[in-house]
């Protein structure tokens, strides 16, 4: 299993905004972002019939939020993220407070 498909299990789906993540993938394709699409691009996961925030999840939410679902200070998230880029796993964009993350 890749690392970003890693469940969460502090954060499951009901506490968790994906009010971004939508937004951004109604303006790329065209369609809305339902549960069904989160769990096939694994954003979400399931156990025990619960569904889960991922790693990944998280990061396409933003580096705020990685920090604060990862209970990680500024400077370990920008760290985490750094790796991520580093690995080919996500594409950094923007500089400074403008910077967001791509899978």
């Amino acid at each position: 299993m890749n690392i970003l498909e890693e469940i969460l299990f502090n954060y499951p789906q009901e506490n968790v905004d994906f009010g971004t993540i939508k937004k951004d993938f109604k303006n790329y394709t065209g369609k809305e972002l339902n549960e069904n699409k989160m769990l096939n691009l694994k954003i979400l996961k399931e156990y025990n019939k619960n569904h889960f925030l991922t790693i990944g999840g998280a990061l396409l939410i933003g580096k705020n939020d990685v920090e604060k679902i990862l209970n990680v200070r500024e400077r370990r998230a920008r760290s985490i993220l750094k790796d991520y880029v580093e690995k080919g796993y996500l594409k950094r964009y923007g500089k400074g407070r403008n910077t967001y993350y791509k899978l």
